[in-house]
């Protein structure tokens, strides 16, 4: 059933996006042809002025789509479960979970496919020459660094990778949890909404803080961490490429601490949202 439920999710989402991502590309392929077609200086002639106003447009247009992403995702969990279509979408042989984890992985996707988007808008509008060497230097390196320190290459890029999604997941379910507790307010749903987002961040600021200090005490000078990479670093039987594996070690594993860290809210925001959408639902 989580698979109609995403399906259905795309379905109505990608009506709005789609059409904004296609004229995303419309205005970067006209921004090309304006680079190419002027000196880059300023100045008032008719392509100059056209080429000015396509730039506000794309930059309006990149805003646009950045902003209907949180509010499309924020509509769709409100409307859709806690508004009137609450009392079909509740109907459905489907559980409180599965709803909530159709809207999260969608909203997510419309985050990423919109910085996508954008990357490649700018790839467009760079097409030339110096973007080709450009990208291949980049792959270039990826594939030497690869050679020289093997794995951990990889490891830390998945380590950023993880870091991105749990934080990306972390405040999508952090907005859903403060929907929910507004919920049980009908005549303050928005303040009271915006005051549990508010001290759910303070609380995550307050963990945060001792949880990281924690991690930088294990780092410090008379840290476990530290002592294990720098009785490493200070001995001349390891190589310079062996101590630069142990540094990106390091990365990754303050990496995956701030990653758990962003798991563990992501969990406690899930669960207080299911529960109140389970047993204190207040549909409008």
């Amino acid at each position: 059933m989580l698979r109609k439920l995403l399906k259905y999710e795309l379905k109505a989402t990608s009506r709005i996006f789609l059409p904004m991502y296609g004229l995303l590309f419309l205005f970067s392929i006209a921004m090309l042809i304006m680079f190419k077609n002027t000196s880059g200086t300023f100045s008032t002639t008719p392509m100059a002025i056209i080429g000015f106003l396509i730039g506000i447009g794309y930059a309006a247009l990149v805003t646009a789509i950045f902003v209907m992403t949180v509010v499309i995702s924020i509509q769709r969990f409100n409307r859709n479960l806690l508004g009137h279509e609450g009392y079909l979408s509740l109907t459905l042989p489907t559980t409180i979970a599965q709803h909530i984890w159709a809207k999260l992985l969608i909203s997510c996707l419309w985050v990423i496919l919109s910085c996508v988007a954008l990357v490649i808008s700018v790839m467009i509008m760079s097409a030339n020459d110096n973007m080709v060497r450009v990208l291949s230097s980049i792959f270039s390196s990826i594939g030497k660094a690869t050679q020289m320190y093997g794995g951990s290459v990889w490891a830390m890029g998945f380590s950023v990778l993880a870091f991105i999604v749990t934080c990306l997941l972390q405040c999508i379910l952090g907005v859903y949890m403060a929907i929910a507790v507004g919920s049980l307010f009908p005549k303050h749903r928005v303040l009271t909404g915006i005051g549990a987002y508010t001290v759910g961040g303070i609380v995550q600021g307050t963990v945060g803080y001792f949880f990281f200090r924690g991690f930088d005490r294990a780092t410090s000078a008379d840290g476990i961490l530290a002592n294990w990479f720098q009785t490493l670093s200070v001995s001349d039987n390891f190589s310079q490429v062996e101590i630069d594996i142990r540094e990106m070690h390091m990365f990754s594993i303050a990496l995956g601490s701030m990653t758990i860290f962003f798991l563990v809210f992501c969990a406690i925001f899930f669960v207080i949202t299911h529960q109140i959408l389970k047993n204190h639902l207040n549909l409008q």
